[in-house]
């Protein structure tokens, strides 16, 4: 009884925050943030090896000629935790703002991982290789710092450890790592505003940011603001709040408009398209998963799928 009670007690906090997305639906037509916190082994055996076609997949796939993309979302962050305990996204009295700074700025803000949720990530991912590890050529990471810590700690001690048994005595990872502004959550929230470069580099050495800084060398900003605002990256500059409003919500920032999010996904999905490599991670966030593969995915749930399978979106 004793082994069964932390598991019980995940079981019944994850039903609890999967419950708290079941209305996110009707304010847009993509969803908000999943704010599920899946903490039970059985999903992870159930979804997540499984290729496009829902076969097993196995080390080395199947179609070496073809492209494909393994979608991979974060570990359970503050925020997630936080939208399945508080007021549902929206309604009346909800708000994502922290009168407390220090918890604003450390748990919240670009939201990291939370105790949970990096156990969590230890659990399903770095405890066993995922099959896709020997197959991945490229890595691409929303530089969001949730997505980027679950690489680290569930993904990234994989590959050095190929890397080690296949003795390749150089330096830097195996694949690259490429931080790519596209890949990053529809802004919803304090909670998908980034950070600066110059910060994001410090922590993570080993990451490619040249996206970021190029995606936003028009701005003078040396790319220290590559996430969505307001009147940039071909945004309007007039915004108009399409969040629920007038019932006492209140919101830290402003949030991305549909047409903007679709217009970055749409982006996104042709840079992929045209990137030389056979098997591309995408670590990444519900909503991008959403667009591209129209499918709700658990924390560190995965999936490869062949590119042809991602749905193409009118323009």
């Amino acid at each position: 009884m004793i082994l069964l009670q932390p598991i019980l007690q995940g079981a019944i906090g994850a039903l609890a925050l999967r419950n708290s997305n079941l209305s996110k639906r009707s304010f847009t037509r993509l969803p908000l943030q999943s704010f599920a916190a899946s903490t039970n082994q059985m999903d992870i055996k159930k979804h997540d090896y499984e290729d496009g076609n829902g076969s097993k997949e196995g080390a080395g796939g199947n179609d070496d000629d073809q492209k494909h993309v393994i979608f991979l979302r974060h570990s359970t962050t503050f925020m997630n935790e936080y939208l399945g305990r508080s007021l549902r996204f929206g309604a009346p009295g909800f708000t994502d703002v922290f009168t407390d700074a220090k918890i604003r700025n450390t748990q919240y803000l670009d939201t990291p991982l939370s105790p949970r949720g990096i156990q969590w990530a230890k659990q399903s991912l770095s405890k066993q290789a995922p099959p896709f590890i020997p197959d991945v050529d490229l890595v691409v990471t929303s530089p969001l710092q949730r997505a980027m810590q679950t690489f680290e700690i569930g993904i990234r001690p994989h590959f050095e450890e190929q890397r080690q048994q296949q003795q390749q005595m150089r330096s830097g990872d195996c694949p690259p790592v490429l931080a790519h502004p596209d890949a990053a959550e529809r802004l919803y929230l304090i909670s998908d505003v980034g950070r600066p470069v110059s910060m994001l580099q410090e922590s993570y050495t080993y990451v490619n940011f040249s996206h970021c800084l190029k995606e936003n060398n028009d701005d003078n900003n040396n790319g220290n603001v590559w996430w969505w605002t307001p009147g940039r990256s071909g945004s309007s500059s007039l915004y108009v709040e399409w969040r629920p409003t007038g019932q006492g919500q209140r919101y830290a920032c402003p949030g991305e408009p549909e047409s903007d999010f679709d217009a970055r996904m749409t982006r996104l999905y042709t840079w992929l398209q045209e990137r030389p490599e056979k098997c591309i991670l995408v670590v990444c966030h519900h909503g991008v998963i959403d667009w591209m593969l129209d499918m709700d995915f658990d924390n560190c749930q995965w999936k490869k799928v062949p590119f042809s399978a991602i749905r193409q979106h009118a323009p």
